[in-house]
């Protein structure tokens, strides 16, 4: 499988999966109309996965690295939008919007963008083993795959083979 292929494979299994987790986290909060959200949420994939394929085109190594970054820098922000809205949480009227905001935030975005790094990483962590760097499928070589065996030769009496003459 050719490089974008794979990566392309890699952003379809992550919107799948962000999305899940963005459609299941909804429905345990128990929010309305969840679906308008899976736009922006396809926009935030497309873009990890960019940033990813960039990462993985350029240097497959570095792989590991981006996607801790990635990890760190989501959980990071998530963990701030949460505490803003939380440390100027007042009882009254409009007294809890940053921290509705930023329970949107997390629900609608950062958990998801988690998830959808997370995929992209276990699918396109060992894209150097796989693929050369044309893009082709490396070839199998010939004492990995071992002497190949004509399937004729294990039917007795059919072909006569050197097992049969030992």
């Amino acid at each position: 499988m050719t490089r974008t292929a794979r990566i392309g494979a890699a952003f379809v299994a992550s919107l799948v999966a962000a999305g899940l987790v963005q459609q299941a986290s909804t429905a345990v909060a128990q929010v309305r109309e969840t679906i308008e959200a899976l736009l922006p949420l396809g926009l935030m994939v497309l873009l990890l996965t960019a940033i990813v394929a960039l990462v993985v085109w350029r240097r497959p190594a570095a792989i590991d690295f981006a996607a801790g970054v990635l990890l760190t820098l989501l959980v990071v922000i998530g963990a701030g939008a949460y505490l803003l809205g939380r440390a100027v949480l007042t009882p009254g009227v409009g007294g809890n919007i940053l921290y509705l905001i930023a329970s949107f935030v997390d629900l609608y975005f950062i958990l998801p963008g988690v998830v959808a790094v997370a995929v992209l990483w276990l699918l396109l962590r060992n894209m150097r083993r796989s693929v050369s760097e044309d893009g082709l499928s490396q070839r199998v070589r010939p004492e990995v795959a071992g002497p190949i065996i004509n399937s004729a030769s294990f039917v007795p009496g059919l072909v006569p083979s050197r097992i049969d003459r030992e």
